[in-house]
C-alpha cells in the first residue's frame, strides 16, 4: 500500500468525525430555537466606533386561529478577537407587534442606507401594509408605513 493511500485511509475517518461533530452542534442549535420563531433573515451592514456587523430580522408567530407576528431587529457585531459573531442589541419593532401577519421581507440598499421591506396583512379590519424599516448604527430605526 503506498503512503498516499495510507494517509487517505487514516485521515478520512477523523475528518468525517469532525464534520459529524459540527453537524451535531449545528443541529442542537437549530433545535434550541423556539418553534414560534418563524423567520430569521440577515442582511445589510452597519459600522460604528470601530465596530461593524450586519442586521438581522427575527419574526415570531403567535396566535392559534388568527395568526399574527412580533418582529425584532438585531445588530450582529463581528468580534475579530473571538472570531465569532455577537448579538450587540435586540429591539422589538412595536409597529408590527400583535397586529400584523408578515407575508415577506427583504433587505434593500438604497443609497447609503439599508432598508428592510416588510409586507404584511391584517384580517380585522382587513388591510395590507408595507413597512420600510431603516436601521441605524446607533441601535435605533425609523419606520415608514404604506397601508392599503
Amino acid at each position: 500500500m503506498n503512503i498516499a493511500r495510507w494517509l487517505l485511509i487514516a485521515l478520512v475517518p477523523s475528518a468525517l468525525l469532525a464534520q459529524g461533530g459540527e453537524d451535531a452542534q449545528l443541529n442542537s442549535k437549530a433545535e434550541a430555537l423556539p418553534p414560534q420563531i418563524e423567520t430569521v433573515a440577515s442582511g445589510g451592514y452597519w459600522s460604528r466606533d470601530g465596530r461593524d456587523g450586519s442586521f438581522r430580522l427575527i419574526i415570531e408567530v403567535l396566535g392559534w386561529d388568527d395568526l399574527y407576528n412580533r418582529a425584532f431587529l438585531q445588530w450582529i457585531r463581528l468580534d475579530p478577537d473571538k472570531q465569532e459573531q455577537v448579538v450587540e442589541r435586540t429591539v422589538p419593532i412595536k409597529e408590527i407587534a400583535g397586529r400584523w401577519r408578515v407575508v415577506s421581507q427583504k433587505f434593500v440598499l438604497r443609497g447609503k442606507h439599508w432598508n428592510i421591506i416588510v409586507s404584511a396583512e391584517r384580517r380585522v379590519p382587513e388591510a395590507k401594509a408595507t413597512f420600510t424599516i431603516t436601521p441605524t448604527a446607533d441601535f435605533s430605526y425609523t419606520l415608514a408605513t404604506s397601508e392599503k
